[in-house]
């Protein structure tokens, strides 16, 4: 099949999160299956990467960049909605994915259902919630979502049926022996509880914290968390990555305090990979992401104590050693395994 994977977002290199790299990881695998796939997505102008693809547009007179970098053409460009006929034109597919993130990404799902073709709006987050723009429908539409919270949600919300395939993680890719040297918080942004792990290690002076950078942050509030962890040496900050799993080799246990209703939590996935245990926000889907591998907090707890649970985990080695054999165990289950969840697009494309 020819399958064209749809955004109403930024993509990659251009933004680093866990709905680019899910999506990246699903090419990968569908080109290792001998099909064919590109993707669209919104050109954000800034950088030098910007700059490039919109000297790109000009010169073709097309009203999309392509480039082939990630190893499949992806194009970028404004106005995804009006002008999809251009990139079907142009591409061929048998198949369209719309990633759902949001009230933006319905006007490109309904455009691409509009087109006949069999159509996957794949929801991989809850920012729909409260909406009255009606979803894309049609013989040959049908809905995924990303976890059991996020299809309950969308029957509660919508009324809406939908497949569950979560997002893929590749074990060779995140699996690493581990020194379990720090505590790891991924994306220190304020939603995804960037206060409360700020604070959390600053009061905890004895445990050595990495933070990695995901979504772009504001300058003021970078300032901001580096202003409160400039006299904290037990704190490394480090910019976005592509290998995660250098960041886990040095990894005890992973924190996520999200504040947001997440519909996964991709990091615990590669994560317990490497029989790493989470502690996270008891909110949206997290709970099925780390299982029984890790520990689970209200969404209300305070930066005290989640300072008291990453030192009751860091200290506690008996307790440690059982969250690691369930992470482990958790990592296998069958139902987020690559090959599994791969079939399960492919038929519902077919």
């Amino acid at each position: 099949m020819r399958i064209l994977l749809a955004t109403s977002h930024a993509y990659l290199p251009q933004i680093v999160g866990g709905a680019e790299l899910s999506t990246h990881v699903m090419c990968q695998q569908m080109i290792n299956r001998h099909h064919e796939v590109a993707v669209l997505a919104q050109l954000r102008a800034n950088g030098f990467f910007g700059l490039r693809s919109r000297l790109h547009r000009r010169l073709s007179g097309s009203q999309y960049s392509s480039d082939k970098g990630l190893g499949y053409p992806v194009f970028r460009g404004w106005n995804l909605t009006e002008h999809l006929a251009e990139i079907i034109a142009r591409f061929k597919p048998d198949g369209i994915i719309v990633t759902m993130l949001g009230t933006q990404s319905l006007p490109l799902a309904t455009a691409a259902a509009s087109t006949g073709l069999p159509t996957l709006a794949y929801v991989r987050d809850a920012g729909l919630k409260g909406s009255t723009i009606e979803f894309p429908h049609g013989a040959r539409v049908k809905f995924v979502a990303n976890s059991r919270f996020t299809r309950k949600f969308l029957a509660d919300e919508f009324g809406l049926d939908a497949a569950v395939v979560p997002p893929i993680v590749i074990p060779e890719s995140y699996r690493t022996n581990t020194d379990r040297s720090h505590v790891i918080f991924v994306n220190p942004h304020p939603v995804k509880g960037g206060d409360i792990a700020v604070s959390a290690a600053a009061r905890l002076p004895e445990i050595p914290f990495l933070f990695i950078e995901s979504w772009p942050l504001s300058k003021e509030i970078k300032s901001k968390y580096q202003r409160t962890l400039s006299a904290c040496r037990n704190v490394t900050w480090l910019p976005p990555t592509s290998d995660m799993r250098r960041i886990y080799a040095q990894t005890k246990f992973v924190i996520m305090p999200s504040q947001l209703e997440e519909t996964w939590g991709r990091v615990a996935t590669e994560a317990q990979v490497s029989a790493i245990p989470v502690i996270a926000s008891q909110v949206g889907g997290l709970p099925e992401s780390v299982g029984p591998g890790g520990v689970l907090l209200p969404p209300s707890a305070s930066a005290e104590e989640w300072s008291a649970a990453i030192k009751k985990l860091w200290e506690n080695a008996e307790e440690y050693e059982r969250l690691s054999g369930y992470a482990t165990a958790h990592s296998r289950r069958m139902d987020i395994q690559p090959d599994y969840l791969v079939d399960t697009l492919i038929k519902l494309l077919q």
